[in-house]
């Protein structure tokens, strides 16, 4: 870190520790946020914040977990000069929430200036991560969090904190148009990539019971169901390698698994692929962490070819990892790669030739959608420099709008509903825009309505449902009913889940929503208030969206498939 920017940080620290000072906010727990994980914490940081720390903190010893801080050691913090801006600002006291949340804002928008500013990238991440990329002397014993004082790094003997390193694997699977049964939920966010199915779902009494369960590998990958088979896509244990798995939806046996073998990549918030696959004319798309554009036969699992998306068009990765999920669509396969002259690339789905690419935009973790707008087809991506259409057929540019996340972190796909396109990011809230042939203009934006990566529901005809959250280092998530034309808050209700929920529109109206502990809650789609009609716990820890087919919710967890029919006791 040179000087001129160690200073600028500093500045940013300083102007956060008055606006804390100034807010005056009450610590009523002393030391406990420290235990992240008996808290509910996690602290995030930049490389910035990062290599201060290390300049000048007590030695630990790594590999640190996502438990705790190691610099607290006796209820006491043995970093505190040169601490981080979560443990600056981060208060307990319920009345200065929203105030430590703009502080936070602010100040990670100052330290996302100095890094575009200086160029010198943007890598932001929990703690742990960055303290287990700095090589350390000795491995850390299983019980403690605490260093013995033989392990003590001098300060100028430290090595400098590497850079993520942006692997080049890129592994997709593209998928040609099937024939599927109305109740399928072939690709990410269902039929129509709107979260909507149509399948109805009554109340039901009791708990929700799976029908079976089977054991996964690591993923954030949703599932998919196509032709009564379920396809989970996830890294085999034990390997760096991508797998596909397919099983019987009534049964859960499994019909076979192939993989293949691709870099080691150990993103933070776990291991294996974040994208979801698309099934498609007896052949499954997958996209891999690493970039492996890939497509399989859907009845055997053989990988009929494969794309090294990253290599090819020389493009980084992203810090999680490429999470976006295919589109695929009139024979061609749409991704944001995130290359010079590549940032947009269509394959066709036959060969996995490139059929265009287009742009310079880096890549984000949305997903493409497919919208029909003035009579004409476009392809509508959320890049990491806002929302973009396209045509389909050429990659020609119809129209763009900047939304440009701060932390270049949009996750959230865009939502085409009633002529409009919905885009939200993690810092900038979202934006409604209008829909022509070739144009689009703003019809609303709201700084609210950020989402971490959760898609809203149209439902009630003119509203939608989101999930939204703000930065923060005790994270939460609150569902707002909101006006599809002028983004107007409706309602709201808070703590629905820590960093995610996935909402799912019913056949006839209602609202199923799993949060990511695991609770799925059956409400009514009402523009007043919240109505919850049934509530059950289905499963562990997720983030991966459920996926709703002939009555039963198909979903995955920290550990296992699962098939649970929506009927209850």
């Amino acid at each position: 870190m040179t000087p001129g920017v160690r200073s600028r940080v500093l500045e940013v620290y300083a102007a956060a520790d008055r606006a804390v000072a100034a807010a005056g906010p009450r610590c009523d727990s002393s030391g406990r946020c420290c235990r992240f994980e008996e808290y509910g914490h996690t602290l995030f940081v930049s490389q910035f914040e990062a290599d201060i720390l290390l300049e000048t903190a007590p030695a630990y010893v790594a590999p640190v977990t996502a438990a705790g801080c190691p610099f607290q050691i006796d209820n006491l913090c043995t970093a505190r000069d040169e601490r981080p801006l979560g443990c600056r600002i981060y208060f307990c006291d319920p009345a200065y929430q929203e105030t430590g949340n703009r502080i936070t804002e602010a100040a990670v928008a100052g330290l996302k200036r100095i890094a575009d500013d200086h160029d010198t990238g943007w890598a932001y991440a929990p703690l742990h991560v960055f303290l287990n990329a700095a090589e350390r002397p000795a491995p850390a014993p299983a019980d403690t969090m605490s260093p013995p004082a033989t392990n003590a790094v001098p300060p100028d003997r430290r090595p400098p904190m590497p850079r993520f390193r942006l692997l080049s694997a890129f592994f997709l699977t593209l998928t040609l148009t099937l024939t599927l049964s109305a109740s399928d939920w072939p690709q990410f966010l269902g039929p129509n990539r709107d979260n909507t199915s149509s399948d109805t779902v009554a109340a039901w009494k009791g708990e929700l019971k799976a029908a079976w369960s089977v054991p996964v590998g690591d993923a954030h990958s949703s599932p998919v169901v196509a032709g009564g088979v379920v396809y989970a896509f996830y890294q085999p244990k034990g390997r760096n390698a991508d797998a596909l798995a397919a099983h019987d939806a009534k049964t859960g046996k499994q019909l076979w698994e192939k993989s293949y073998e691709r870099p080691e990549f150990k993103p933070p918030f776990g291991n294996g692929p974040r994208s979801t696959p698309a099934v498609s004319a007896g052949k499954v798309y997958t996209f891999g962490g690493t970039g492996i554009l890939a497509r399989w036969d859907a009845k055997t699992g053989e990988v009929e070819w494969k794309v090294d998306t990253l290599t090819e068009f020389k493009a980084p990765n992203l810090n999680f990892g490429v999470s976006a999920s295919p589109l695929v669509k009139a024979g061609k396969v749409f991704v944001n790669v995130g290359g010079k002259g590549a940032g947009l690339v269509a394959f066709e789905a036959a060969t996995g030739k490139t059929a265009w690419k287009s742009g310079d935009d880096a890549a984000s973790y949305a997903s493409p959608i497919w919208v029909e707008a003035g009579g004409k087809a476009q392809v509508v991506f959320l890049t990491a420099a806002g929302l973009v259409g396209v045509d389909p057929e050429s990659g020609k540019e119809f129209w763009r709008t900047p939304f440009k996340d701060l932390l270049q972190e949009s996750a959230t796909t865009p939502l085409a509903a009633d002529g409009l396109v919905v885009g939200s990011s993690v810092t900038l809230g979202s934006i409604a825009l209008k829909l022509g042939d070739k144009e689009a203009t703003q019809a609303w934006k709201s700084g609210q309505l950020n989402c971490y990566f959760s898609t809203p529901v149209l439902a009630a005809k003119d509203h939608l449902f989101m999930l939204n959250g703000k930065l923060s280092i005790s994270p939460s998530i609150t569902l707002r009913c909101v006006e599809l034309a002028t983004g107007k808050v409706k309602w709201e209700k808070a703590n629905v889940g820590k960093y995610h929920a996935a909402i799912v529109r019913t056949g006839d109206g209602k609202l199923l929503m799993l949060d990511d502990g695991g609770d799925l809650t059956l409400f009514e789609a009402d523009t007043k208030a919240f109505k919850p009609l049934a509530k059950a716990k289905v499963c562990g820890p997720t983030w991966a969206h459920p996926a709703l087919a002939d009555g039963q919710l198909y979903l995955r967890d920290e550990k296992n498939l699962l098939c649970v029919p929506l009927a209850g006791e």
